[in-house]
């Protein structure tokens, strides 16, 4: 059986970091719902998964301290490629959310 490219839905807890991210946006990229919960995880690694996950449609990053929103402002247009993201939980305020 192959797994490679079938996982369609992930939730990962406070024990991941920004390389182990990178690696799920290599390896998943038919992922479609991702769900991330880790204080570790920072806008660099959410901008190389918006780069390769082709078919995420819902993104929570709402208990990612580290994200401050620029993640979407790090990927230049050509290089996006979760067109589908419809659904997007976040968890910043102020100068943060300004920036988004």
């Amino acid at each position: 059986m192959k797994l490679k490219g079938t996982l369609k839905r992930i939730k990962l807890g406070n024990y991941i970091w920004d390389d182990f991210l990178i690696f799920v946006a290599e390896i998943c990229k038919g992922i479609e719902v991702l769900e991330l919960n880790s204080d570790v995880i920072g806008d660099g690694a959410i901008a190389h998964l918006l780069k390769r996950a082709e078919r995420l449609v819902a993104l929570d990053v709402s208990l990612c301290k580290q994200f401050t929103g620029l993640a979407f402002a790090l990927v230049e247009d050509e290089y996006f490629k979760s067109r589908q993201l419809r659904w997007l939980k976040l968890s910043i305020v102020g100068h943060e959310l300004f920036m988004a």
